[in-house]
């Protein structure tokens, strides 16, 4: 669930394209492009707690065992 949620690069490529505002074109570029390796590994790491806060919340305020899929 955690690479589906922050590591889909195909999705923001197809709907905003090479030049969209998504976090995930600034991680590609700085680290295909740019050969920019710190900048993009803070922003993954900053992406990451984000990841986490929102999970840790979510879990506080629903519960993530009383969240049911299919």
């Amino acid at each position: 669930m955690f690479i589906l949620s922050i590591g889909y690069y195909i999705t923001p490529a197809l709907v905003g394209g090479q030049s969209g505002r998504f976090i995930t074109n600034y991680i590609a570029y700085h680290m295909q492009t740019s050969l920019n390796w710190g900048l993009a590994a803070a922003i993954a790491s900053i992406l990451l707690f984000v990841v986490i806060i929102c999970y840790l919340v979510f879990n506080r305020l629903i519960g993530v065992d009383k969240v049911k899929l299919g």
